[in-house]
């Protein structure tokens, strides 16, 4: 039975896997700028392979870390789509979800632009299959 605001309890992680979404910036730059960069690269349409790559340029990060940024930012994305506070990442161990999930909730509409497969599914299933009989 499902029950509203209990979590379920954390299993311990196998060996060798972390929850630990954080990557490795140098100084002068912050989580912030990885996130913004990416949705503003993403906007542009930069995408797949080359995100990452630029991403990693900008950055002076690993390649492992620039998929990670990527993939975090965009995880934050679709964790706001839900519009449910519950799935606001944990700060702590996702720091580029949370800031993404932080910047799609106060403007939802980065998630029509950048996701616009889950807002015309999000609206069919609101409002019905569009009219094509016009």
């Amino acid at each position: 039975m499902f029950r509203r605001g209990r979590r379920a309890p954390q299993q311990p992680l196998p060996d060798g896997w972390t929850d630990d979404m954080n990557i490795g910036l140098p100084a002068d730059r912050t989580e912030a700028q990885v996130v913004d960069f990416v949705l503003a690269r993403a906007e542009a349409g930069t995408a797949g392979d080359a995100l990452v790559v630029a991403v990693r340029d900008e950055f002076q990060v690993t390649g492992g870390d620039a998929e990670l940024a990527v993939d975090r930012t965009y995880g934050g994305l679709v964790r706001a789509f839900t519009r449910n506070p519950a799935n606001r990442p944990d700060r702590s161990i996702d720091p580029l979800a949370w800031i993404s999930f932080g910047r799609a909730t106060s403007d939802p509409s980065i998630i029509a632009r950048l996701l616009p497969q889950l807002s015309a599914r999000n609206n069919e299933e609101q409002h019905g299959p569009p009219d094509r009989t016009g």
